[in-house]
């Protein structure tokens, strides 16, 4: 098992942050932003090229939309 010794931002799709105030709560704490994938989100952009910019933390985007088990492959990409 790898243990990462730092702490992350992540993309997550918007409707997490609409089922409860704890879990947008939550996935605030966890380093995560909503991102409307259906369309174009500018400020999800603005907001992940200003984490890649200032360089501090990892950005994750999981280009599935989803996250897996596995890592021996790629599945099917969000358009």
């Amino acid at each position: 098992s790898t243990e990462a010794r730092q702490y992350f931002y992540y993309m997550a799709s918007y409707h997490l942050f609409r089922e409860s105030r704890f879990k947008r709560w939550l996935i605030n704490r966890l380093g995560a932003f909503s991102v409307f994938r259906e369309g174009v989100d500018r400020e999800a952009l603005r907001e992940a090229a200003a984490i890649l910019a200032a360089a501090e933390r990892p950005l994750v985007i999981y280009p599935e939309g989803t996250w897996f088990r596995r890592n021996d492959g790629l599945g099917t990409l969000q358009d």
